[in-house]
């Protein structure tokens, strides 16, 4: 099943019945939606898009490293 993919910082995670898991880091959290996620709880939660597919597919785990090295 092909999952949307989502970054936060901000550690806050929208109330949302479409969530499918949680994955904490120390300056992180990734965060797993079988749908898309509204435009107004994207900024709500500082949410970045990693993209669609499998966590393991190699666009999303490119867009999560350029994630991650933005605020180091």
């Amino acid at each position: 099943m092909e999952s949307y993919w989502y970054l936060t910082r901000d550690k806050k995670i929208p109330r949302n019945r479409k969530l499918i898991s949680v994955t904490r880091r120390s300056h992180y959290m990734i965060l797993q939606f079988s749908y898309e996620v509204d435009c107004d709880k994207i900024r709500e939660c500082e949410l970045a898009y990693l993209g669609r597919g499998n966590f393991n597919d190699y666009e999303i785990q490119v867009q999560l490293m350029k994630e991650i090295q933005k605020n180091i």
